[in-house]
């Protein structure tokens, strides 16, 4: 009732303005979302809400900003609650792992750091002599596996995609303490102890991390898609 004389005129804006650039933005660059723009409107109303619950006079909503903010392409996709996210894009479900085939022979596990240059070095190690393997450890130190890894946050990342790819020259991540996140740690479940984000190894994701990291996860994934850097 309070709020509806300023939503008129944000679907009159839509219609006759910005539709045809939305419709760009979500059917053919695929990375705003309907659920995007539904979630800004929340936010705004959830505000103004929240102040007249406090007793407090509240700005006015300005639900067009939304709409002028993709004309001048400084739109920011809202974060999201984790179970939105998962209904938008939905992860595939993985078959479990079959049974270890034992040969007698310790193959040194192969994992993708969050350092550029750890991927090649990774990459040489199957196969490879124990030399390679020594030379290797010596230089990243020796493997970190995560004592508890989380099932949906690896299920992210599909297995085709390296960490190198996702993170391109972005940065990764912050936790809640402020140190970046591990994405090898937490997204293949085994990092090193060189690493240079290691400090988040010896701390465990709240809740709000894991918000944080899946929200990036996602929204990179899409970016990189978008850009040809990776396969949709």
């Amino acid at each position: 009732m309070y709020l509806q004389p300023r939503i008129a005129p944000f679907w009159t804006a839509f219609k006759e303005e910005f539709k045809a650039r939305i419709h760009y933005e979500i059917d053919s660059r695929r990375i705003i979302k309907p659920v995007h723009i539904l979630r800004n409107i929340q936010l705004l109303v959830f505000n103004w809400f929240t102040s007249k619950k406090l007793r407090c006079e509240p700005s006015t909503p300005n639900f067009q900003d939304i709409l002028e903010r993709f004309s001048l392409q400084i739109y920011t996709i809202p974060t999201l609650p984790t179970a939105l996210y998962q209904l938008i894009n939905p992860r595939p479900r993985f078959p479990p792992p079959g049974p270890s085939v034992t040969t007698g022979t310790t193959t040194p596990p192969t994992a993708i750091s969050d350092d550029a240059s750890m991927q090649s070095a990774v990459s040489a190690l199957t196969g490879h002599t124990t030399a390679t393997h020594t030379t290797f450890q010596s230089r990243y130190g020796t493997p970190v596996p995560n004592p508890a890894p989380d099932a949906t946050l690896q299920a992210l990342l599909p297995s085709t995609v390296r960490i190198k790819e996702l993170l391109g020259s972005d940065d990764a991540p912050k936790n809640e303490a402020g140190s970046p996140i591990s994405l090898s740690y937490h997204l293949k479940g085994l990092c090193f102890s060189r690493c240079r984000r290691k400090v988040d190894h010896d701390r465990t994701l709240t809740t709000t991390d894991k918000t944080t990291l899946s929200n990036w996860v996602i929204d990179t994934l899409a970016k990189r898609r978008a850009a040809g850097a990776i396969p949709p």
